[in-house]
């Protein structure tokens, strides 16, 4: 039985789906799809998925990758309407997805993906908007200015500030501490401070260091 990529490089959108499924419905089926000895796609996801469901039959040809084989259509003319139609259909399906580019930097170099030919335009696009993401969620120069002096400076982010309140007597004014959010209780049994008197927010920082 034929399996789905379990690392699949390509994203197919709707769009994408759309155009696959018009060619397979219109013009029945062009390219083959490529599977690997544990019967696993290896290219082809989005044909066989839409093949699948318009209940197309599946016809395995072996091979060890020494020769090439070729889809021939014996219904089709060079000078068919549906030949002309099939070409653009073939190739706008392949041009509507797109590669998975966080899940070809888990598996590959940077370097390797140049060599694959792959598009390096959206690698540098996706790293602008990483930035401009990060940068969003950054202390602005004002909100800087409202935190304790020594931690005015550094990388800390604002989902890293923690403050502690309390009911017992201490020396302190506050405790501003970072701490992993899933280590709560370990931080309870630290300080001796009941877990509703812990504050994870920000805002509340902000707030009781303007009153």
């Amino acid at each position: 039985m034929i399996k789905k990529d379990k690392r699949n490089y390509r994203l197919h959108n709707e769009k994408n789906k759309n155009i696959i499924k018009k060619s397979l419905e219109e013009c029945g089926a062009g390219r083959s799809i490529l599977i690997d000895k544990n019967d696993e796609i290896v290219a082809g996801n989005g044909v066989y998925e839409q093949a699948k469901k318009l209940g197309i039959n599946i016809k395995v040809i072996e091979t060890d990758g020494s020769e090439l084989l070729v889809v021939k259509r014996t219904d089709l003319k060079t000078k068919d309407e549906k030949r002309r139609k099939l070409a653009i259909l073939d190739n706008s399906a392949s041009d509507s997805s797109e590669f998975d580019y966080e899940l070809l930097k888990k598996d590959f170099t940077i370097d390797e993906i140049a060599d694959f030919g792959v598009d390096m335009m959206k690698f540098a696009q996706g790293a602008t908007e990483l930035m401009q993401e990060l940068d969003s969620s950054k202390f602005n120069e004002s909100e800087r200015a409202s935190l304790p002096e020594e931690l005015q400076t550094g990388d800390i982010m604002p989902d890293e500030i923690e403050k502690i309140e309390s009911d017992y007597k201490t020396e302190f004014e506050r405790i501003i501490i970072t701490f992993p959010f899933d280590r709560q209780c370990d931080l309870e049994r630290l300080l001796g401070i009941p877990l509703d008197k812990i504050f994870y927010d920000f805002n509340e920082i902000l707030k009781k260091r303007g009153e």
